[in-house]
């Protein structure tokens, strides 16, 4: 969740803030792309740099022989390298997540120009499907006893 919403964040506010100061992109499709591209560029270093503590306790849970909690993972990392340990592998995030995000929103705004649709008339879907999206999760949530099982692989079976 941290990812996604410092992604959307980043993107958002620095694309507003190229086309406040360079109002000719609003109108000139490759100028609106690269506007997209460096966006999406810096909404993924962001992204990286959030969500880079969790990843290394996941990365730390994952290599583990044995079965860690979270508060087990975490101290081990403390232990081995102090704070340090949680900007383990920030370095190819930094380059990975940016260059995945911002093709992720090119690619997005290119086919929303080559469709025709423009941003305003995304914003009038956008509100009512993330208020319905929303809206069935908490009913989801509400109507089962135990939540997590919700997540659980059916293949799986029980641990």
């Amino acid at each position: 969740i941290p990812y996604n919403a410092v992604k959307f964040l980043v993107f958002d506010t620095s694309t507003e803030f190229m086309y406040e100061a360079f109002p000719a992109a609003r109108e000139d499709i490759r100028l609106s792309l690269i506007v997209s591209l460096f966006g999406g560029t810096l909404g993924g270093l962001a992204a990286a740099i959030v969500s880079n503590p969790a990843d290394a306790v996941v990365s730390e849970l994952k290599k583990s022989k044995t079965k860690l909690s979270i508060l087990e993972a975490v101290e081990r990392l403390k232990e081995r390298a102090g704070i340090a340990a949680f900007a383990q592998g920030l370095s190819l995030r930094m380059i990975y997540y940016p260059l995945l995000v911002s093709l992720q929103f090119f690619l997005y705004d290119f086919i929303r120009i080559a469709l025709g649709v423009g941003s305003d008339d995304m914003r009038l879907v956008s509100a009512p499907v993330v208020s319905c999206t929303f809206t069935l999760y908490i009913i989801l949530i509400s109507h089962v006893k135990n939540p997590s099982e919700v997540f659980k692989c059916p293949q799986c079976g029980p641990e």
